[in-house]
């Protein structure tokens, strides 16, 4: 189902920015360490992977970008110093690893 991310101010002071829209499935948004990017797992090119969409003010800034390709997670979370990104992923009976 379609699912659209949103940020909202920590002081509740300004109502929810859209930073993503419902147009596929997009689920486990996380904040770069610099707070300048939201990271999320989307499958708006049709098999989920990993997205990067920049945020200023509430709202994005150009266009979102994938930074993953056949990966097929179901939730990510970004390292402290983003230089790692740890997705849990559903494997089948061949994935002995």
């Amino acid at each position: 189902a379609p699912t659209a991310i949103k940020v909202v101010r920590g002081d509740g002071s300004a109502a929810p920015q859209t930073v993503v829209p419902n147009t596929a499935l997009n689920v486990s948004p996380a904040w770069s360490p610099d707070s300048r990017a939201l990271l999320f797992v989307s499958n708006r090119d049709g098999q989920r992977d990993i997205y990067r969409v920049t945020v200023s003010d509430g709202r994005p800034r150009g266009d979102v970008q994938r930074i993953t390709s056949g990966l097929n997670p179901h939730s990510m979370t970004v390292s402290a110093d983003a230089g790692r990104i740890a997705s849990w992923t559903a494997g089948d009976a061949r994935d002995s690893h």
